[in-house]
């Protein structure tokens, strides 16, 4: 037999006991890779949104335009006054 088959026929052969704690073990796995997942992912768009703020700032510090610099960042001119105000 294969690796493969074995594996299966291994798994058939499981008390009710142990396919319990092989499900339970899959769950903690995929819980687990999930919260890493969206840690990453959260992470990135946490990255994305700092070098938005330091572009604005640049162009700030360059004489653009508050406008120009919301459109062209995906800021709102809010934010960007704001990053203004704290020492551009």
């Amino acid at each position: 037999m294969t690796y493969l088959t074995d594996r299966y026929v291994n798994f058939a052969n499981f008390t009710r006991e142990e396919i319990d704690k092989y499900e339970d073990s899959l769950k903690y796995y995929r819980d687990l890779k999930n919260s890493f997942d969206t840690a990453r992912d959260e992470g990135r768009e946490e990255g994305r949104e700092e070098e938005k703020e330091r572009i604005a700032r640049r162009l700030l510090r360059s004489g653009i335009a508050v406008e120009l610099i919301a459109e062209s960042t995906g800021l709102t001119v809010e934010q960007v006054e704001l990053l203004g105000a704290g020492g551009a």
